[in-house]
């Protein structure tokens, strides 16, 4: 399920690029997910009623930390590529063994500090193609969207596991939504004339790449670590690229490969061993 998962977000990275040509960040956000609350308040109807103050509590934390991963990797898509989105996004792998030693008091093994090193080799090639130019601001504004991700994957790692998954989604998903309402009329100008390219992204996003895909990643982490996802979650940026490549013609340069290359070495490196590669 997580694998499709990751298919699904590098699929529609390109999507959500293109319908915001026509319509700003939280206007798209907020439409995405008003539809995917409505889609999953009627999948989960019959959940509500156990609905506690616990699990909303936790639900609204994990939206908001969502809501600013969105927000900050949708503003990031309008000033930088669709690849070096994917690409930067995937860091929130490597921050995880960082912040579990700082949250869980788990201490990351080496493995996981030459997985950092890599990585953020990787991330000054990509997104400065190896000169001493700086980083332009649609790198950094996904350079947070990466660690709101490792909060996000840390937290639900604690959640998920001692209550419904289904209700815990619903919940983050809806205070995404009233979030992206209460920030659309304050950063924009609020037109209700939307282009059915809009619509239709905004659609598939909501029911694709949000409710089912955090149905099965609140699901799957009952059962699976944060840093299991994470693992799995490091196909994205490649699904990322390919999409981008094959439908409106992104390229990146060698130093780039090479940088994005890094970047995956360095998410594999925080956190598998060479002996868990072996089994």
């Amino acid at each position: 399920m997580l694998i499709l998962v990751t298919f699904i977000w590098g699929a529609t990275f390109t999507m959500v690029k293109i319908a915001l040509e026509d319509i700003g960040v939280f206007g798209f956000l907020a439409i995405r997910f008003t539809i995917a609350s409505i889609a999953i308040a009627l999948f989960i109807f019959p959940k509500w009623k156990s609905l506690d103050i616990k699990i909303l509590v936790s639900g609204v934390i994990l939206g908001i930390l969502l809501f600013a991963s969105y927000a900050l990797q949708t503003v990031g898509l309008f000033y930088t590529s669709v690849s070096n989105v994917g690409f930067i996004t995937g860091l929130s792998v490597v921050w995880i063994p960082i912040l579990s030693t700082l949250i869980l008091h788990k201490k990351p093994s080496g493995w996981a500090f030459l997985g950092v090193t890599f990585a953020c080799i990787g991330l000054f090639l990509l997104v400065t193609k190896g000169t001493l130019i700086r980083p332009n601001l649609g790198d950094i504004w996904t350079l947070g969207c990466s660690f709101a991700i490792a909060f996000h994957l840390l937290f639900t790692g604690i959640y998920a596991p001692k209550m419904d998954a289904d209700l815990l989604a619903g919940i983050q998903i809806t205070t995404v939504g009233l979030l992206s309402w209460l920030s659309w009329p304050v950063t924009e100008d609020i037109s209700f004339v939307i282009s059915a390219w809009v619509w239709g992204t905004a659609i598939v996003t909501a029911l694709f790449a949000t409710v089912f895909a955090f149905i099965c990643q609140t699901r799957a982490q009952r059962i699976i670590s944060p840093t299991r996802t994470a693992i799995i979650f490091t196909a994205e940026p490649v699904f990322c690229a390919l999409f981008a490549h094959w439908y409106i013609g992104e390229t990146i340069s060698n130093i780039g490969v090479l940088g994005a290359g890094l970047i995956l070495l360095g998410m594999l490196f925080a956190e598998v061993k060479p002996k868990e590669w072996r089994q």
